[in-house]
């Protein structure tokens, strides 16, 4: 299996987790911040033929669309669109198009082969609200859950494009002093079930037919590193898990990933290996080997994969990108032959081998340059 990544520089990449590469997609793509990748969103995925297409929205607002019809064959532009609303926090292929929204609030459904961004439909989230501010969202059941800095989380109905739901805030604290706002992670498994993260590193579980506050906040199942305090260690993605537990995968800015049992609402496993903050989370749903794997990318350049049923939480693969990373997604790859891992064995049993002469020379050389402190 592979990973399409978009990185800070606007280069795509697919990282390929069976031979350990990353490539770039487009070769005579220029690397420019101003063309940065903000999401990545994949739809129409065949894991049998390997047809694949995916999208991304860049930061100076163009809305790029890439397809391949066969595993072997490389990823081709079919379409871009421009106009996107600057800043943009969510994309999402839906059936009647591609759904995005801005920071603003300005959300957009643009068609797949169109030039324009939202011909089919552009509306406020914010209903003319000042300093509304759109941090994450997502779409599930032709439904849209967004939330923010000062904005609460609401369900948006696509069909109607209005609000039918809005979240309370938490109760107050102890020295009765109100709680802020500042949702930063969605997930939902269905229209009436959502999990959110805050950028205080609260977990927060939501039944929207019982209560407009959560039923359930989990708090301080961040990582100790160097001390700091549960509200520096704002949760950045979540993703949610099937196999082997139902429940929700949860990852902050100190680069701490955790999972969370939604049927005892506690931690039950923690994984290692990031050293930065993580981006996007995303779970493999293709049958096979991968199948369940957890993948997530972030600053520290990397591209990690994590076995969730095994107690080892070092990840399962590692690939190194070179440009810190904004969003990754699972697509089909062709799997390794057999010459080829024959190959890669032979060429890290050659590297064993030099570094263990090498070691040996050093050691010689350090036996002959000792002095003979008796003469």
């Amino acid at each position: 299996m592979a990973l399409v990544t978009g990185d800070e520089c606007g280069l795509l990449k697919l990282a390929d987790l069976h031979r350990n590469t990353a490539t770039r997609i487009d070769e005579h793509e220029v690397q420019a911040r101003s063309r940065g990748i903000l999401k990545i969103a994949t739809s129409a995925v065949d894991a049998t033929t390997g047809a694949t297409t995916f999208h991304a929205a860049r930061r100076d607002g163009a809305l790029e669309t890439w397809r391949r019809n066969a595993t072997e064959e490389p990823f081709s532009r079919q379409s871009t669109a421009a106009g996107l609303a600057p800043s943009t926090t969510f994309l999402a292929s839906i059936d009647r198009g591609l759904l995005t929204c801005s920071a603003q609030g300005r959300a957009q459904l643009t068609s797949l082969n169109s030039r324009r961004a939202g011909d089919v439909g552009t509306w406020d989230l914010a209903q003319g609200q000042n300093n509304y501010d759109v941090s994450c969202g997502c779409v599930v059941d032709d439904t849209l859950f967004v939330g923010g800095r000062e904005c609460e989380l609401t369900r948006w109905d696509l069909e109607t494009r209005q609000p039918s739901w809005k979240a309370r805030n938490v109760r107050r604290d102890n020295l009765d002093m109100r709680r802020p706002v500042w949702v930063s992670a969605i997930a939902a498994p269905s229209a009436h079930e959502v999990v959110i993260g805050t950028k205080y590193g609260e977990l927060r579980f939501y039944d929207l037919r019982a209560s407009r506050r959560p039923q359930c906040e989990v708090k301080g199942i961040s990582g100790d590193k160097g001390g700091h305090q549960e509200c520096d260690r704002g949760i950045s993605a979540l993703c949610l898990t099937r196999e082997p537990f139902p429940g929700v995968c949860r990852a902050d800015v100190g680069g701490d990933i955790s999972c969370v049992d939604a049927r005892t609402r506690r931690m039950c496993k923690r994984l290692a290996g990031p050293a930065g903050a993580v981006w996007a989370l995303d779970v493999c749903e293709f049958e096979g080997e991968w199948e369940h794997r957890v993948a997530g990318a972030g600053y520290d350049r990397h591209v990690m994969c994590w076995n969730l049923s095994s107690r080892i939480q070092a990840p399962l693969a590692s690939v190194y990108c070179k440009q810190r990373l904004m969003d990754a997604r699972w697509v089909p790859a062709l799997a390794p032959r057999d010459d080829e891992d024959e190959a890669r064995v032979e060429e890290e049993h050659d590297e064993d081998e030099d570094e263990a002469m090498a070691f040996g020379e050093e050691e010689e050389d350090s036996d002959g340059d000792e002095i003979d402190w008796d003469d």
